[in-house]
């Protein structure tokens, strides 16, 4: 209820709202009961109890009827009791309907209603004869009483409404990073530019003139409101709180010592702290050279946008110059990118961009861009120097070959005469790891067969297997290149070779000595498939291929077209190559298995061979033999394919004898591993939570297959002192598939190259993995030499400020006044009347107790 800017509210205590339902339901319970008993006593109860219930249920329709049948019925006693009724009934519907509808107050003006009813009953009839004035003002009374408890007990309170003026906080950002050190600005800070021949001082030079020949405005500023200045890089290094109490407090001392510029954390947190302790901002007037290089949260740009939508105008101000200014000249490697990790014999794409200022001088034509990879020159370029302010992106393409932990160097050289004041960073590098976990296998055919497709989709359903199938169809000739390369480079990328039906002749003599030294002397392996130009017959005696291979090939010329089983040896049940079985039957899966198509007839089996699997007459099927670092391998048949179109479920049993054989060839002997989810990481951002180390380390069998409960010892190696290790503590994953960890912010405390290391026992044998990461502590305030005022222009508009430059800080000032003045906010009064008028309130309820109960002893009623 409102009434001259005041509002009336009702707000009865939560228990008492549900004694007050509880009292509600029983009084009109207690009214219907004494409404049917009355109507009853009456001649022709039928029809007043029909009445009665009508005026229960429809309300205003019961209380229309009984007008009407009054009206019509005249004015005896029968009629009035008839009408009586209806009213009645009605009275107790709408006093339900209040107590359903109306929860706050219905059930106070049932009750009430029902109170009224009792008392004008329990004045009906008296003891001793009253008269009407008499009796008018005990009821009177009465109610009166039962209003004062019935506003008591809904405890009312009156609610007004003021306005006021709220002094809001202006928050005023310096950067006090390095980079204000720089020497561009004139002596005048009000000066655009340089005056011929002037002396360039520091950007943080003219930000103190500036604050302090500004110090009356900001002075006014202060009656209408409270300022926060502080000076920041990454953090806020310096604050002073300039209020109505202490409007001369000093300003926070300028250093430029700071070692980042974080303009959108910074700004962040300081709304937020002020935010936190109830202070309303109303501007903020941000004064910085724009060079922001690191952002753990907020970019500048994202914190405009969120102060923006949160009325709050971000006022910059531009320090320093855009333009190249007297002897500036430095030379700058920045934004250097590439993969943290990459295959090996896989590209790697390499960018950096090369800033060079200042450098268009007599006797400096061109910019050198040297690429190392380790210790080797991936790549040059040359950039020409045409203008003050050049700013190029390179790009450079290398494929690594050998695995390991490779140091990534882009370097910039100037190709004439060297100025003596060069400043920057010409050179920027990082760590990549090259890793080699795919087994390559070479695959080379002859001709499209049968077998060679399922030998195909064998080898892809392995999931580290990548197989390079070839297939030579055209003879080899003098006059061309051979279609696989004659270098040891082109066959290096391989784990294995495997040569199907293809005759001798299809190679150089130089191909297959590449072959039997990449077996013999690095350690890879070899295998020969039965087919019509395999093994003797395609000529493979007379290459040095034969010196490698378990069986002599001179001997083994003869084919055998007849069907013949695949009989597993003694010593082929105990190898891996021949484990074939799901459920362990390995003797009963490879008996389970349909007869082949003809095979190759080999013989003379070596000494240090191996027959793994024969015919029922004892012929040799499949021979296995160790060369030199490396295996081989001689299978005499090439209809696999046959297991696969069988009638019987045998197709896994023919991809799991080939991916064996896949395994054998690249002999993994298990493999331990240990990753961090970076290769670099930035030492500030370590310390400041921004980044985490994140570890993933994991144990396999030889045939890939995870060991998660194998013990494993994780170690950490620091670069300052490589003897020293700290245990690493991982816990297994939520699959347990691999193990996991995080190294904490104190363990890498010093930037350099640290070693993670893993060790763990696979079939009987210790192995190791090492990982290496680096922590790098980056100057990035010499990153960037001229100032940026675009983004202190972004920042601006996205938040609804300006922008100006340092000359113009005394107008700006004025505009921010304008835009903090005081917020004009309502402020609510509220005036508890039961707790502020509580004992006249009892006074007045004893007074009328009085009064009436002495009328009433007067009287003769007590």
């Amino acid at each position: 209820m409102n009434f001259l800017g005041m509002t009336l509210l009702f707000d009865p205590p939560g228990q008492l709202k549900w004694l007050l339902w509880s009292a509600a339901s029983l009084a009109l319970l207690w009214e219907v009961v004494s409404l049917l008993h009355w109507v009853w006593n009456n001649r022709r109860p039928s029809f007043a109890i029909s009445l009665t219930l009508v005026a229960l249920l429809t309300g205003m329709a019961g209380a229309v009827i009984a007008l009407i049948y009054g009206a019509m019925a005249g004015t005896s006693e029968r009629t009035r009791a008839m009408v009586r009724a209806g009213l009645w009934g009605t009275l107790i519907h709408f006093a339900a309907c209040l107590v359903f509808f109306l929860p706050d107050g219905g059930a106070i003006l049932a009750i009430m209603t029902c109170a009224l009813a009792w008392v004008f009953r329990a004045y009906r009839r008296t003891t001793s004869p009253l008269r009407r004035p008499l009796k008018a003002l005990l009821l009177t009374l009465r109610i009166i009483v039962l209003l004062l408890l019935a506003a008591w007990s809904v405890r009312p309170a009156i609610e007004r409404v003021t306005h006021e003026k709220v002094r809001r906080w202006l928050l005023i950002a310096v950067d006090d990073s390095a980079s204000m050190n720089r020497r561009d600005m004139p002596a005048v800070y009000t000066d655009k530019k340089l005056r011929e021949g002037e002396e360039p001082v520091s950007r943080v030079s003219s930000v103190r003139d500036a604050l302090n020949d500004n110090r009356r405005q900001i002075e006014q500023l202060i009656r209408q409101n409270d300022i926060d200045v502080f000076t920041f890089d990454g953090e806020v290094i310096r604050s002073a709180e300039l209020t109505g109490k202490d409007p001369e407090a000093p300003f926070p001392a300028l250093t430029a010592s700071g070692q980042v510029t974080a303009i959108g954390d910074v700004i962040a947190r300081r709304t937020d702290l002020h935010t936190a302790n109830a202070r309303d901002v109303g501007a903020i007037l941000l004064i910085s050279d724009g060079c922001n290089n690191t952002s753990d949260i907020f970019t500048p740009e994202r914190l405009a946008e969120i102060k923006g939508s949160q009325g709050i105008g971000i006022y910059t101000i531009g320090v320093g110059s855009q333009t190249v200014t007297g002897s500036t000249r430095t030379l700058t490697v920045k934004n250097l990118g590439a993969e943290d990790e990459v295959q090996a014999f896989n590209k790697l794409p390499i960018t950096a961009t090369i800033e060079a200022i200042g450098l268009d001088t007599p006797g400096i034509r061109a910019v050198k861009v040297i690429c190392r990879f380790g210790e080797q020159v991936i790549g040059k370029k040359e950039i020409e120097i045409r203008d003050r302010q050049v700013s190029r992106t390179v790009r450079f393409v290398h494929v690594p070959l050998l695995p390991g932990y490779h140091r990534l160097r882009v370097s910039a050289e100037i190709v004439g005469k060297k100025p003596r004041d060069l400043a920057g960073k010409p050179s920027e590098g990082k760590l990549v790891r090259v890793v080699d976990r795919d087994m390559r296998i070479l695959y080379v055919e002859g001709k499209f067969r049968f077998e060679s497709k399922y030998i195909a989709r064998a080898f892809a359903g392995g999931r580290r297997f990548r197989l390079d199938r070839r297939v030579l169809l055209q003879p080899l000739r003098v006059d061309s290149p051979p279609p696989i390369g004659d270098k040891l480079a082109d066959w290096m990328t391989y784990h294995a070779v495997i040569f199907g039906d293809v005759s001798a002749s299809q190679f150089t003599n130089e191909q297959l000595e590449i072959v039997r030294k990449l077996v013999g002397e690095y350690g890879k392996g070899f295998c020969m498939i039965g087919g019509r130009n395999s093994f003797g017959r395609g000529g493979w005696d007379k290459t040095p291929i034969a010196k490698m291979m378990p069986v002599d090939l001179g001997a083994s010329k003869g084919q055998r077209d007849e069907m013949i089983r695949v009989i597993p040896t003694r010593d082929g049940l105990a190898n891996e190559i021949m484990n074939i079985a799901v459920n362990g039957k390995n003797a009963e899966t490879w008996a389970s298995l349909r007869k082949l198509s003809g095979c190759n007839l080999l013989a003379g089996v070596k000494p240090a061979a191996t027959v793994l699997a024969e015919t029922s007459d004892r012929k040799p099927l499949i021979v296995a033999q160790r060369y030199g670092k490396g295996r081989t391998l001689a299978i005499a048949f090439d209809t696999t394919w046959r297991w696969v179109l069988s009638q019987k479920d045998t197709a896994e049993a023919q991809r799991r004898f080939l991916r064996q054989v896949g395994l054998y060839l690249t002999a993994p002997k298990g493999n331990v591993w240990i990753v961090t989810d970076r290769t670099s990481y930035d030492h500030r951002r370590l310390v400041t939570g921004a980044e985490s180390i994140r570890i993933e380390a994991g144990v396999e069998d030889a045939s890939g297959r995870s060991m998660s409960k194998t013990p494993v010892k994780v170690s950490l190696f620091r670069p300052s002192d490589t003897k020293r290790q700290s245990p690493i503590p991982l816990a297994l994953s939520s699959d347990k598939m691999m193990r996991q960890g995080m190294l904490s912010a104190r363990m890498a405390t010093e930037a350099g190259v640290y070693t993670l290391r893993i060790e763990a026992s696979v079939d009987g044998k210790n192995l190791s993995a090492e990982h290496r990461f680096e922590v790098l502590k980056r100057d990035l305030e010499a990153m960037d030499v001229l100032a940026k005022f675009d983004v202190l222009k972004q920042i601006s508009e996205a938040s609804g400020g300006e922008f100006a430059p340092i000359a113009s800080l005394s107008e700006m000032i004025g505009k921010i006044r304008i835009a903090a003045r005081p917020k004009i906010v309502p402020i609510p009064h509220r005036q508890e009347l039961t707790r502020d008028l509580a004992i006249p309130l009892i006074i007045v309820l004893i007074a009328l107790l009085c009064v009436e109960w002495s009328v009433r002893k007067r009287k003769g009623l007590v």
